[in-house]
């Protein structure tokens, strides 16, 4: 897969043109606030249909402007697709090739994309909640119907949620539950899934930047049961109503899963410096690529954000090799081009806008 040319409008402090990086490794340089993170964020955006740094679409949206809009034209086994996404407050509309969709099913994926960002080094000892985006969103790049599961399941626990507020009887948890049970048993197999096939794409990928084969894994942590199962699941939530209701909430199920990162067969929040996460999660993110890669035959975009943050000189030389072997088009950003850098196409952000 290959960007040709972006334009952005009015998303966040953005108000690009005509960017048309290369095939290879695009680095943009500039200082902070300047639109670097904002550029990778209305590409990711167009991938998966909501940002990487708000769930509120109102955030993305220049100050006293209505509207934000994003045009990627993209390129996937010698055939070009567009891609126009308009951003209100509270909603979006998305067009390709000129003709509306039928909802996230026909757009989630159309562009594959791999994100990274500074913040999503807390992947490690963070929120649980991180540790699923990112398993989810390999599973969503390969099964773009997998988003619709997620969205209903969530739509069914809040709907649970409002039953043990206001004292449903047991018919309606009932009904509930099994239809969350549905929903979940999809979303456990999956998680499942994800895990195992990124830890097969680490292998080499650890290798290469940490020196050491097969050094990292991810392991999956499920809510409440031991494997993925429509009765098991239905029997959790059955089992979990009573306290439920005192805790006014579902605390049981796959909203609540979590994974574990290994690093040296052991958790990678214990045993890591800065640099040594920086590096591991550099890992993941390729191995979700390489995962999406795989089953999909596309090679999806990879968006860096502040890659060489945090790595030493040794490490940043490491990571550079990987970058000019890989296969795909890649978005790196820096305030500067760090040392090293040679096979890239540089461009440099001012005040949200792009030049050469």
């Amino acid at each position: 897969m290959h960007i040709l040319r972006l334009a952005v409008l009015n998303f966040r402090n953005l108000q690009v043109q005509d960017f048309q990086p290369e095939d290879g490794l695009n680095l943009v340089t500039g200082g902070n606030a300047q639109g670097k993170t904002s550029l990778l964020e209305a590409i990711h955006f167009c991938a998966y249909m909501k940002s990487f740094r708000t769930p509120n679409t109102r955030d993305l949206i220049r100050d006293r402007a209505e509207t934000a809009s994003i045009s990627a034209s993209f390129s996937v086994h010698d055939m070009e697709t567009s891609l126009r996404v308009t951003i209100r407050k509270g909603s979006r509309s998305v067009l390709i090739d000129g003709n509306k969709t039928g909802g996230l099913k026909d757009v989630v994926g159309r562009l594959k994309a791999v994100s990274m960002t500074p913040e999503q080094i807390r992947i490690f000892d963070g929120s649980p909640a991180l540790r699923r985006s990112f398993v989810d969103s390999t599973a969503v790049m390969v099964y773009p119907e997998y988003a619709a599961t997620l969205i209903e399941y969530q739509k069914a626990v809040k709907n649970r949620n409002v039953l043990l507020k206001q004292g449903g009887n047991d018919t309606l948890f009932s009904a509930l539950e099994q239809a969350a049970a549905v929903h979940a048993t999809r979303i456990g197999m999956m998680r499942r899934w994800a895990a195992k096939v990124l830890t097969e794409a680490m292998g080499n990928l650890s290798e290469e930047l940490m020196g050491v084969k097969d050094a990292a894994s991810i392991h999956y942590i499920p809510s409440g049961i031991r494997e993925p199962d429509e009765a098991r699941y239905i029997e959790l939530f059955a089992r979990s109503r009573e306290r439920d209701r005192l805790a006014g909430y579902s605390t049981k199920g796959p909203h609540v899963d979590d994974f574990r990162v290994e690093l040296y067969g052991q958790p990678a929040r214990n045993r890591t410096s800065r640099g040594q996460r920086k590096a591991l999660l550099i890992a993941l993110k390729m191995a979700q690529a390489a995962t999406i890669l795989n089953f999909t035959k596309v090679m999806p975009v990879l968006l860096l954000d502040d890659m060489f943050g945090d790595l030493d000189r040794h490490m940043g030389a490491r990571v550079l090799k990987v970058l000019y072997e890989w296969p795909g088009q890649c978005m790196i950003t820096s305030v500067k081009p760090p040392e090293g850098l040679t096979q890239s196409r540089v461009f440099t952000m001012v005040q949200g806008q792009i030049r050469r």
